[in-house]
């Protein structure tokens, strides 16, 4: 192996002034991170890089978090260094990378430090990625210490669009730089509480994106309903996005629970509605349910917003 790939000095982030310095320093932690995983296949060399790099991450996100940036992101004129009179992308930074960036600083100094020693005990690859996803949790454990308590009763209505947990993090778009998500894990773990005020027979409509299809089954079948059918929203536009084709659908799965669920109206299987804000859905959906299931015990789950005749569940009210 090349000696050269093991010349990083962790003094030039300790002397580093300014983010360009401090950029500089992770680029080139991440080209000896590239090479550790590419070309010798060493994970402990890997990681050795992988650490310097977040560490170089965390000390730009603070920077960030000392710049008072204006609503065109640009720094004020009372901060010290070249940043004074650059803008995000003068900097080589888009917006989300410098929310990542910030949201690595926000951990404090032990919490770091413990996710890398846990991690590199556990021999396990140290990414940008999973310190991302340990600050997601540690919002969702703080911002549900007090949950909001579901409604008391029963429904045979119910309505939900999951925060699904995409690993998309290379996205703009990416669902946790707008709303904290939820993993199958913590979707699973709300059927006990779901069961106490959801009816027999009742029917669920379950919002569901391409990448979820088979967690959307397992999600329905975790909460004690069976996947019937679905309605598809076709989309005017979209953030073009997508692995191997650009998204412009989503699904509304229909589950029942029990017998004796049809519909009094049966919708045609897709629609047509234009895309307005991030994952907000079409308020039509409320009147097809209505149409479909008059005069019914409504619920909605993640609720953004109220709907009169229905009882609304979310953290975003």
């Amino acid at each position: 192996m090349n000696k050269q790939i093991t010349k990083l000095e962790p003094r030039e982030l300790a002397e580093a002034r300014d983010l360009p310095e401090i950029t500089t320093f992770i680029n080139k932690a991440e080209a000896f991170r590239q090479y550790a995983k590419k070309i010798s296949k060493n994970l402990e060399l890997q990681n050795y890089f992988a650490e310097w790099k977040l560490r170089g991450q965390r000390k730009a996100g603070q920077t960030l978090k000392d710049i008072e940036l204006d609503k065109g992101g640009r720094p004020s004129k009372n901060q010290l260094h070249d940043e004074t009179s650059l803008k995000l992308k003068d900097l080589g930074l888009t917006k989300i990378t410098s929310f990542r960036l910030q949201k690595i600083a926000e951990l404090s100094q032990s919490e770091f430090e413990n996710i890398i020693r846990i991690t590199k005990d556990k021999l396990k690859e140290l990414t940008t990625a999973l310190v991302l996803n340990a600050v997601r949790k540690k919002e969702h454990l703080e911002r549900f210490i007090e949950p909001v308590k579901l409604p008391e009763g029963e429904f045979n209505v119910i309505y939900a669009d999951p925060p699904w947990q995409y690993n998309n993090s290379g996205f703009e778009e990416s669902a946790e730089t707008k709303y904290p998500t939820m993993s199958m894990d913590e979707l699973f773990d709300m059927a006990e509480k779901l069961n106490s005020i959801i009816a027999s027979p009742s029917v669920l409509f379950l919002w569901v994106t391409n990448p979820f299809l088979k967690e959307g089954i397992s999600l329905c079948e975790a909460w004690s309903f069976n996947y019937k059918t679905e309605l598809v929203w076709i989309k005017d536009k979209g953030p073009s996005i997508g692995w191997f084709a650009l998204s412009r659908h989503e699904h509304l799965f229909i589950a029942t629970r029990g017998d004796g669920m049809h519909p009094v109206k049966k919708p045609i299987s897709w629609f047509k509605a234009p895309v307005t804000k991030h994952s907000k859905k079409p308020d039509l959906i409320y009147k097809l349910i209505e149409e479909m299931y008059p005069r019914q015990k409504y619920l909605e789950l993640f609720a953004r917003n109220k709907r009169e005749g229905w009882q609304s569940w979310g953290d975003e009210l």
